[in-house]
């Protein structure tokens, strides 16, 4: 079941979310075969492009950790405000979602 997280970062920071996923008996998620996938939008069923988080897996990757990630360059181009976002652990061409909730961007002083 996918967990409902609300994050936040300030406009023209870099984030990095860390995430160590484990299997139901508490053991790492070996995510050797994984892939992920996710973006944050203004709305869920927002047509425009989103801006798309990359990826890094940590080895070893029978570790299950994996982090999220955008740039300061991604995020100075969002406006301070309330998004959504959703991230996918992508398997045999399947979808599942691993994180989805409020994505706020809150204004910086620089």
């Amino acid at each position: 079941m996918p967990q409902n997280t609300k994050l936040t970062i300030g406009r023209g920071e870099t984030f990095v979310l860390p995430m160590n996923l484990k299997l139901s008996d508490g053991t790492p998620r070996d995510i050797t075969d994984l892939t992920f996938t996710g973006s944050v939008k203004e709305t869920y069923s927002s047509l425009e492009a989103p801006t798309e988080f990359a990826f890094t897996k940590n080895s070893p990757e029978e570790s299950g950790s994996v982090e999220a990630l955008l740039t300061a360059t991604q995020t100075i181009g969002m406006r301070a405000d309330d998004y959504v976002y959703t991230m996918f652990i992508v398997s045999e061409s399947v979808h599942r979602v691993l994180l989805e909730g409020q994505f706020t961007v809150r204004p910086t002083t620089r």
